[in-house]
């Protein structure tokens, strides 16, 4: 069980006890691949079907996700989809980057999602 796979696939690693390098949306970073006898898994990707993305250049098998766009997939696109956001989309934000109409406040199961007065969901 100590093999890795340095794969960003449909491939069923648990069933066949291969571990992916990098967790899902993570790949290496520069420098070293391995630090501190840990893989480097610095910089971020956002691959559709939350695949794991390649490990030496962050690619993405099956295409970005909602929302992303680039080579990596780490470039947020609110031109897609409105970015996965409900109402207001914005480009320029890290982490959280949807935003909710006046009078409606970022729902606290999911910051995608905007909740009116009465803490019900807004479609």
């Amino acid at each position: 069980a100590g093999r890795e796979c340095y794969c960003g696939n449909r491939y069923d690693y648990d069933r066949h006890g291969f571990k992916p390098v990098c967790p899902t949306g993570k790949y290496k970073g520069e420098g070293d691949p391995v630090i501190n006898d840990k893989p480097n898994c610095e910089n971020e990707c956002h691959c559709n079907d939350e695949l794991p993305c390649f490990f030496t250049n962050g690619t993405c098998k099956n295409g970005c996700a909602i929302g992303w766009r680039g080579i990596t997939c780490n470039e947020r696109d609110c031109e897609v989809e409105n970015g996965g956001c409900q109402y207001q989309c914005t480009e320029d934000k890290r982490d959280e980057w949807c935003s909710c109409d006046e009078g409606f406040d970022i729902s606290p199961n999911d910051w995608r999602e905007c909740i009116g007065l009465y803490n019900t969901i807004q479609y």
